[in-house]
């Protein structure tokens, strides 16, 4: 799995293919014969859904901010309004695009994405 966490974590990787080690009868390694996911299945599953996916929930500092360690990509971000109201937007992270405001339109209640630079 280290493997696979050090490819991935460089933007150009897009797939990692585990096909040289076959299993005895399935043909696959991440399978048992009964077709149940075996251990490196979820090993697997675990680095790509629990430890390479982002989820934050929080609260906005005094003055508007919220901070975060995550990877590159796109993130759907969901506020609730002092209103009560929901309000969401899409961003995308990345080498040249790491900090972001969203501007809320209190008469449409809409949320637009500038991206900023770092401070």
């Amino acid at each position: 799995m280290q493997a696979m966490a050090t490819a991935y974590s460089h933007k150009a990787v897009r797939v990692f293919n585990l096909w040289p080690n076959y299993e005895k009868f399935t043909g696959n390694t991440l399978f048992m014969e009964d077709g149940e996911p075996n251990g490196k299945y979820r090993a697997i599953k675990s680095l790509l859904h629990d430890k390479f996916t982002t989820r934050v929930a929080g609260k906005t500092d005094e003055t508007g901010r919220c901070e975060f360690r995550g990877f590159h990509g796109t993130y759907d971000v969901s506020l609730q309004l002092p209103s009560g109201k929901p309000a969401s937007a899409q961003i995308v992270l990345g080498n040249n695009s790491t900090a972001f405001k969203l501007i809320l339109n209190e008469r449409t209640g809409t949320l637009r994405v500038v991206h900023a630079p770092e401070t």
